[in-house]
């Protein structure tokens, strides 16, 4: 018999609240176990990593400063984990090719990216359609190092010091001739800003890569690169580049003989690339704090750090939030280099 009493339910709306009550318990609950689930299949994802070999993608060719870092972090990881950590060279559009291929790739660890500031902190401002969000399309893991830029000429050249390099071009503005791994690269900016804070104009070269841009420097067929130091250390070192100044705000330590553009008049003409390991978004993060924890560790090894302070390499680890502060920092400030330069991307 339903309750004719005045504010009381009838039995058959305290039967529907009572199923409705059941549901939200049941679908409160289903929640939770597959919270659980989802974080034991992560727990024990991390627990097995790696089971087979892992591919690390170089967006560029081999022989920069971000290539090498990425081989002293993947024997770092070999080592430690027990797997191949392979790195494979995928160049092409100032990084964003061997990025958008780890974008797409599965987010489980076995394809990790170099990543460098050219492909995440600038590029977004320098293509009008990316394939790809730095910030949201990928998880950043750990950074390696920074490097800071010099700017070089060949041995043979007839430019002896910055101030004749900023006399020749005021001179000839648009005639002497920079080349870079890019547009849009960390070494194409470093002229721009080189362009604006000395008041001078040049012609830039772009290349497919720092390394056919380094041939031809050699071979005279550009003036000049502003360039990470430790591409060029080799070249430095046997006599046939020489540094006319590094965009810095000190001396490096392993290369104190080199004087900052600071020291020599040009102010706050201070640029570098940063180099690091991503992985795609969504990646678990049980697996990336993994990875960061080898990669820490390897890097307060002595002997390591004195070999990249050598060959001018800043080392810098830290967390992954950490390098994901980093890189917000950094793409807010190339946004406003791009706006003042008056670049228009391509």
């Amino acid at each position: 018999m339903e309750s004719s009493w005045p504010g009381r339910l009838s039995l058959s709306e305290e039967k529907e609240q009572a199923m409705d009550r059941r549901t939200v318990l049941q679908g409160g609950l289903c929640g939770c176990v597959a919270a659980m689930l989802s974080h034991s299949t992560w727990a024990a994802a991390a627990d097995s990593y790696p089971a087979r070999s892992v591919h690390v993608i170089l967006p560029f060719p081999p022989g920069g400063a971000i290539d090498r870092m990425a081989r002293v972090a993947s024997q770092m990881l070999s080592t430690q984990l027990h797997q191949s950590y392979i790195v494979e060279s995928m160049p092409g559009a100032g990084g964003t090719i061997g990025t958008s291929f780890v974008v797409r790739a599965p987010a489980d660890g076995y394809t990790l990216l170099a990543a460098s500031a050219s492909a995440i902190t600038i590029a977004p401002y320098m293509h009008k359609v990316l394939p790809y969000d730095p910030v949201t399309d990928l998880q950043p893991i750990v950074m390696l190092g920074d490097s800071p830029i010099a700017v070089v000429v060949r041995q043979e050249s007839p430019i002896k010091t910055l101030q004749q390099l900023i006399d020749m071009a005021k001179a000839e503005p648009g005639k002497l001739s920079f080349g870079s791994a890019g547009y849009g690269t960390a070494a194409h900016l470093g002229g721009v800003l080189f362009e604006w804070r000395a008041e001078v104009s040049l012609l830039h070269v772009p290349y497919q890569g720092v390394s056919p841009a380094l041939v031809d420097l050699l071979g005279g067929r550009v003036d000049m690169m502003f360039v990470n130091y430790t591409v060029v250390d080799p070249q430095v070192r046997a006599g046939k580049l020489r540094v006319l100044a590094i965009a810095a705000d000190a001396r490096m330590t392993g290369q104190p003989q080199f004087p900052t553009a600071e020291e020599l008049g040009i102010h706050g003409y201070i640029a570098g690339n940063w180099n690091g390991l991503m992985a795609p978004a969504k990646t678990p993060r049980a697996i990336v704090d993994k990875i960061n924890k080898v990669v820490v560790q390897g890097f307060k090894d002595p002997k390591l750090l004195a070999r990249m302070s050598d060959m001018g390499m800043i080392p810098v680890t830290g967390t992954p939030d950490d390098f994901a502060a980093r890189i917000r920092k950094e793409a807010a400030q190339m946004k406003e280099l791009v706006a003042k330069a008056g670049i228009k991307p391509m």
